[in-house]
């Protein structure tokens, strides 16, 4: 374990920014989103993101209780996603907006895990796969008077933490949400 610590330690400054700069793509739909795919009066924007990373502990043990023993792993996550959404501003040939916008989203976020010391092998079968799914129906999103609808589903696994702590290796989550709403826009209607 001691010798991986100044490897583990050079590989995480080796991939280390010199210098912080603003992502406007993150906070700018017009860069993260992009043109899209065109469906009809639909556009389709599939998109897919990775993360990889170390974790020092991954059971959140002490290590000091007989039994207990501290787990590093690194992590890699990758989440394709798919969104389909009624047609953009760049795209639209009218200057109004549609008297009906839509959106819909899934996504599927696939995690594994890669243990440092080969004893501690089991921890490969936490892997797991996230999943959820999204739609938002707005009419009349520029009038005076609008309503929405909206829903979503969302299955979360935590997978980290000693297995005590843990449902079958695991603690698995569903959550389904849905509203709506109307709006009132002094103004509106432009």
């Amino acid at each position: 374990m001691n010798a991986r610590l100044p490897l583990i330690a050079a590989f995480a400054v080796t991939l280390a920014p010199l210098t912080a700069s603003a992502q406007a793509w993150v906070s700018n739909p017009k860069f993260s989103e992009g043109v899209g795919i065109r469906a009809g009066n639909l556009e389709l924007h599939p998109s897919i993101g990775g993360e990889f990373g170390y974790d020092s502990n991954f059971l959140r043990t002490s290590g000091n209780s007989p039994g207990e023993r501290i787990v590093d792993v690194l992590k890699l996550r990758v989440t394709p996603s798919l969104t389909l959404s009624t047609l953009g501003s760049a795209r639209r040939s009218a200057p109004t907006a549609p008297a009906v916008a839509f959106a819909a989203g899934a996504h599927a976020s696939y995690s594994e895990l890669f243990p440092l010391d080969s004893d501690d092998s089991d921890v490969r079968d936490r892997r797991n796969l996230a999943v959820g799914a999204d739609a938002k129906l707005d009419i009349y999103p520029r009038g005076k008077v609008g309503a929405d609808l909206v829903a979503a589903y969302v299955r979360t696994i935590e997978a980290e933490g000693a297995s005590d702590d843990l449902a079958g290796e695991g603690f698995n989550r569903d959550t389904l949400r849905g509203g709506g709403g109307l709006s009132w826009r002094p103004g509106g209607g432009k």
